[in-house]
C-alpha cells in the first residue's frame, strides 16, 4: 500500500485502484479510479471500491465506465450488488481495454460529510447537488435524450436541454458550467454538426460572455443507442472565497478558433486548494491544425507537452493528477503511452486507457485529466 499525504490531500494506491482524498473541514471529496487488466476483474474491483468508500462514509456522485457495450448488463448487476442503497448516474461508454479487449476501467467521484439532493430528470437520476459556505455544486452524468430515433442534431439539442433542465432544478443556469463531457457515437461522421448546435445553444445563453467550460468530446457508443451521452460539473458562487478562471494553453490556440466551443482548461480556486480541469487534448499545433499526422509517438509526446505546459503555468504538474482518461484510435498504439506516463510522473493507476475515436480522423490519441493541489 502506498500512502502519500500532504496537508489536506491524500493519495492511496493499491492493486489497480487509485484514490485521491481532498479534505476540507468535515468534508472529503474523493476521486477513485480503477484500471483493469487480465488480473483485475470488474467485480473484484467494484467490491474493493465499495469497501473503500464505505470506510470513508462517502456517497457516489457519478460513475463512468469504459468497456464493451455488451458488458453493460453484467456491470449493472455488479454495481447493484455492491451499492444496493445508492442512487447515482452511471455513464457507460463503449471504450474497450486496449490491452485485453475487455473493460478498460472506471472513474468514481464521491463525497462525504455533506448532504446531497438528488436531481431526477425523465424519471431517472441525472445527478445531485449540494452546497457549502462558498458555492452551490451540481454533478451530472448519463444525460441523454429518450428520442433516440431523432436526427443527431435534434438529439444534441435535447441533451443540452436536459443539462439545462437539471441545472435549473439545482438553482443554476448553463453559465454555471465549468466542465462538460460529450461521448458521441460515430463522432467522425458528425462532430462539426455537433459543434454547430452546441455553439448556437451556448451563444443563446450568453456562455461566451462568461466562462466557457472545459470539455471532452470523444467517440463512443452507449447502451441506449443514443447519438451522444453527456456529463457535467457546475458551480454557482456564493462567496468571493471561490474563484474560476479559464486557462489558455501556452502551446495551442483557443479551441474556439477552429470551431470547438470549449476552453483548454478551467481552474477552480477554493479556500485551501485548487482544482484544474484539463479538457480533452490532442496533437494540435498553434494554428489549429493536426500535428504529426501518422506518427503516434510524436502525437503522444506533443499532447503530453501541451497538458504539462497548462499545468506548469499554474504551478502544478502531472503527479498531481486525480483522474485521467487516455483514448487511442488504434489499440496497438497504447503500449507507447507507458513510457511517457513514467517520464511525466503521471500516476499509472490514475490513467484509464481505452479505444475510442478522437474528433478528427488524423488524430490518433487524446488525453484529459483533473489535477488538485494545495494553495501556497
Amino acid at each position: 500500500m502506498e500512502n502519500i499525504s500532504k496537508g489536506s490531500i491524500e493519495r492511496i494506491s493499491e492493486d489497480g485502484i487509485d484514490v485521491i482524498i481532498v479534505k476540507e473541514n468535515t468534508r472529503k471529496e474523493i476521486s477513485l479510479n480503477s484500471v483493469l487488466d487480465e488480473n483485475r476483474k470488474f467485480g473484484d474491483s467494484i467490491r474493493k471500491a465499495a469497501g473503500s468508500l464505505k470506510e470513508l462514509d462517502a456517497e457516489i456522485l457519478s460513475l463512468n465506465i469504459f468497456g464493451n457495450v455488451g458488458s453493460f448488463r453484467d456491470c449493472s448487476r455488479t454495481i447493484g450488488e455492491y451499492f444496493k442503497e445508492s442512487n447515482f448516474p452511471v455513464t457507460y461508454i463503449d471504450g474497450m481495454n486496449c490491452f485485453t479487449g475487455g473493460i478498460a476501467g472506471y472513474n468514481i467521484q464521491a463525497i462525504s460529510g455533506i448532504k446531497l439532493t438528488d436531481i431526477i430528470i425523465d424519471n431517472k437520476v441525472a445527478g445531485c447537488s449540494y452546497s457549502d459556505n462558498y458555492a452551490n455544486y451540481c454533478i451530472l452524468g448519463n444525460i441523454q435524450t429518450n428520442d433516440t430515433d431523432k436526427p443527431r442534431d435534434q438529439q444534441t439539442l435535447h441533451t443540452l436541454s436536459a443539462i439545462e433542465k437539471a441545472l435549473k432544478k439545482a438553482g443554476m443556469n448553463m453559465t454555471d458550467l465549468i466542465r462538460t463531457w460529450f461521448y458521441n457515437d460515430k463522432i467522425l461522421e458528425w462532430y462539426d454538426d455537433f459543434n454547430y448546435v452546441r455553439t448556437r445553444y451556448y451563444g443563446d445563453r450568453d456562455i461566451f460572455k462568461k466562462l466557457l467550460p472545459a470539455s471532452t468530446g470523444i467517440g463512443g457508443s452507449n447502451p441506449a443507442d443514443a447519438a451522444l451521452v453527456a456529463g457535467a460539473v457546475a458551480i454557482k458562487k456564493k462567496s468571493d472565497e471561490i474563484e474560476f478562471e479559464m486557462l489558455p494553453s501556452p502551446l495551442q490556440c483557443k479551441a474556439y478558433d477552429y470551431g470547438s466551443s470549449f476552453s483548454r482548461a478551467v481552474e477552480v480556486k477554493l479556500k485551501d486548494h485548487r482544482k484544474i480541469f484539463v479538457s480533452g487534448t490532442a496533437s494540435i499545433d498553434p494554428d489549429g491544425a493536426t500535428a504529426h499526422v501518422g506518427d503516434i509517438g510524436s502525437q503522444i509526446e506533443l499532447t503530453l507537452k501541451v497538458v504539462d505546459a497548462i499545468l506548469q503555468s499554474r504551478g502544478a504538474d502531472m503527479s498531481m493528477t486525480s483522474r485521467a482518461n487516455a483514448y487511442f484510435r488504434n489499440t496497438g498504439d497504447a503500449k507507447l503511452l507507458i513510457k511517457y506516463i513514467n517520464d511525466y510522473d503521471l500516476p499509472l493507476n490514475t490513467v484509464i486507457i481505452s479505444k475510442n475515436d478522437v474528433c478528427r480522423d488524423d488524430l490518433l490519441f487524446e488525453i484529459e485529466l483533473d489535477a488538485v493541489l494545495l494553495n501556497k
